[in-house]
């Protein structure tokens, strides 16, 4: 991920408090804007698709689900897990803790396996 932010002129260090989006549009009428949760949503499940993992389970929020509960289970903080996630409310990110433990369920396991295996 900071190879792709470094690429878009990010520094890696300011992440945290970084306001710009983090996918933005490349086509010519929207270039450098952001990327609708539509678009987002599509490119995601066409590469799930292509990757051989077709799945209604497996969308853009299943994956960014699993990333913040893999945050907790690797002893990230909950605050950390929020900025990551860019949560404007702990409130959010506590629903992940609810979770931690069923990793091994439905398709997070999948996702997990896939990204780190």
């Amino acid at each position: 991920m900071t190879d792709y932010l470094t690429t878009r002129g990010i520094d890696a260090k300011d992440i945290p408090a970084c306001t710009e989006p983090l996918f933005t549009s490349t086509s010519n009428r929207s270039k450098g804007q952001t990327l609708s949760t539509r678009s987002i949503s599509k490119i995601c499940k066409t590469r799930f698709i292509k990757a051989g993992f077709n799945d209604p389970k497996w969308t853009a929020h299943s994956t960014r689900h699993t990333a913040g509960i893999l945050s907790l289970e690797l002893g990230h903080s909950q605050r950390d897990t929020q900025l990551m996630l860019r949560h404007a409310s702990g409130d959010t990110t506590n629903i992940y803790l609810h979770q931690i433990g069923k990793l091994g369920n439905s398709a997070m396991a999948d996702i997990s396996k896939a990204i780190f295996d």
